[in-house]
């Protein structure tokens, strides 16, 4: 790890600036390592980074295109750490000569450079299928109440073994004319997939069909720069945690989804409220001729449960709200039960968002 202070020049007097330039010179870097370049900064006092959505804006001086920071880890000490560029070392000295603008007068403290922990890739491991001598078996690895799911099927099931029925539910059944997906997750809890006409409010976004939704209607372009979500936890597994997933897509064309978003639940009297990304944040990476620069994930696995992932059916998931199932037996969840989550986008521009489009919420229970 290099921490180094750098030069400050600022139209701007006092400690914290909102306008600075930096010039640092590493010395003594590995050859051949990958580092990234990370700001190190204090918010203003009168600033909670918590409520607020902090930009960096920064170019590198021979550059002309902008690059902006959404994201930064908060330190034991209170500091917070900006991750501007990645790059690989060819020669043991670098020069950077960086440019910033914040949305928030920031203190600087210096830049660090941090040599970047490369994880492997894991092999999946092999999922093994116990070979189970009899339909009675078969019978455990379903849910005890699974004629009741059946009875609320969309279809009509024709099955003629308990493996069968098992398969099926694995790869999951329509419910409730159509608007709810029920399946089962690898442990054998219960899974659903709650459409966005039922998730959503509808007066708040275009519909349309899709061909790639299990559902008859998808949302998409929200009028206003927040949305509610109202989770609505159905026949699932007593007892156990559980998580609820946004299940989502942007189109090539999306506007205005890099910010963090914020999401509260009405459901919490303190107001507590947690952030999210629709779009993983990405770190420019610098490489010896413009040209070729490029972007790398960010290397913050702090945040990963913030952080969207691609999922196996094309989608994209990203976890809105993390909760625990009654513990006594519930049927159906009461429609006035559950919870209502208020998602908003920061400082949107006046012709809004362009390019999301919702499937629904997903509930899965977390293993």
């Amino acid at each position: 790890m290099y921490y180094l202070s750098c030069r400050i020049s600022s139209n701007i007097g006092g400690f914290f600036y909102m306008e600075f330039k930096t010039h640092v010179i590493a010395q003594f870097l590995s050859l051949h390592t990958t580092y990234t370049v990370n700001l190190v900064f204090l918010l203003d006092p009168k600033v909670n980074y918590k409520d607020c959505d902090v930009r960096l804006k920064y170019i590198l001086a021979g550059e002309t295109k902008h690059s902006t920071s959404y994201l930064a880890d908060e330190g034991e000490d209170g500091w917070l750490i900006a991750e501007l560029y990645q790059f690989t070392s060819t020669t043991r000295t670098i020069e950077l000569e960086i440019t910033f603008e914040s949305s928030h007068r920031i203190g600087v403290d210096g830049i660090v450079f941090f040599p970047l922990e490369r994880v492997e890739d894991k092999a999946p491991e092999d999922e093994k299928v116990s070979i189970l001598e009899s339909d009675t078996d078969w019978e455990l690895n379903l849910p005890h109440d699974y004629e009741e799911i059946l009875c609320w099927s969309k279809d009509a099931l024709q099955c003629t073994t308990k493996n069968e029925l098992y398969s099926i539910l694995c790869k999951g059944i329509p419910m409730n004319d159509g608007e709810l997906w029920f399946s089962l997750a690898k442990n054998g809890k219960k899974c659903f997939l709650q459409s966005a006409t039922l998730a959503l409010d509808q007066k708040g976004w275009s519909w349309t069909s899709s061909p790639e939704s299990r559902f008859k209607q998808v949302a998409f372009d929200p009028v206003f720069d927040s949305f509610h979500i109202y989770c609505r936890p159905r026949m699932q597994s007593l007892g156990k945690n559980y998580a609820a997933y946004l299940v989502y897509k942007l189109q090539e064309t999306h506007f205005w989804f890099e910010p963090r978003v914020r999401v509260r639940s009405y459901e919490y009297k303190n107001g507590d409220s947690w952030y999210i990304y629709l779009l993983s944040p990405r770190t420019p990476v610098i490489k010896p001729k413009a040209y070729q620069n490029t972007h790398n994930p960010l290397s913050r696995p702090k945040i990963l449960e913030g952080l969207p992932q691609k999922r196996n059916d094309g989608w994209m998931e990203v976890q809105v709200l993390e909760y625990q199932f009654g513990d006594t037996y519930e049927r159906f969840v009461d429609e006035k039960c559950g919870h209502d989550l208020q998602l908003t986008f920061y400082d949107t521009p006046s012709f809004g968002m362009k390019g999301l489009i919702v499937q629904g919420i997903e509930y899965r229970p977390i293993i």
